[in-house]
């Protein structure tokens, strides 16, 4: 009798199991719409029930904005290497020199953001193919934490970096 309730046991799991694998997206919410900018877009949902994110290898459970498969289009996977983006000098008081490993010869846009996540200055810089150094003047900004990032013409991240300011 033990074998034969062993054996439908763990049929009910492999069925459990495998009916997880097949979970479609689904989006628990009162209200909700589509942003659509481009060739981007936004789905959210406004009043769910759910106010803590939950997620186990194959599936999440959030708040707020639907968890979309990250793939090259819209990956976040900087170009540089850790190694190919330096910054000195650390921390800095007036200029900070930015040095790239490779080559970019594409016009850069440069960023500095302090730690709470606003923009505190924002420039486009052109590098020429055989120039692999650029400074960019910080005097302006207060003593603090700030976090440089350099994008490409494209908007994709080449690299990011945190440093002091004096």
């Amino acid at each position: 009798m033990k074998p034969i309730i062993l054996i439908n046991l763990l049929l009910l799991l492999m069925i459990t199991a495998s009916a997880q694998l097949s979970i479609e997206r689904q989006v628990i919410g009162s209200s909700g719409s589509k942003l659509q900018f481009g060739n981007l877009s936004q789905d959210f949902t406004i009043g769910e029930p759910v106010i803590a994110t939950f997620n186990n290898i194959d599936l999440v459970l959030s708040q707020g904005f639907h968890q979309g498969n990250l793939g090259p289009a819209n990956s976040l996977q900087p170009l540089l290497e850790p190694g190919e983006l330096t910054i000195y000098p650390q921390p800095a008081q007036t200029v900070l020199f930015i040095r790239l490993a490779t080559s970019f010869p594409t016009a850069l846009r440069i960023e500095v953001y302090d730690l709470l996540g606003r923009q505190m200055l924002g420039k486009r810089n052109a590098l020429p193919a055989h120039q692999s150094e650029m400074q960019l003047e910080i005097r302006e900004l207060n003593a603090g934490a700030y976090i440089l990032r350099l994008t490409d013409a494209h908007g994709r991240l080449i690299g990011s970096r945190k440093w002091l300011k004096l």
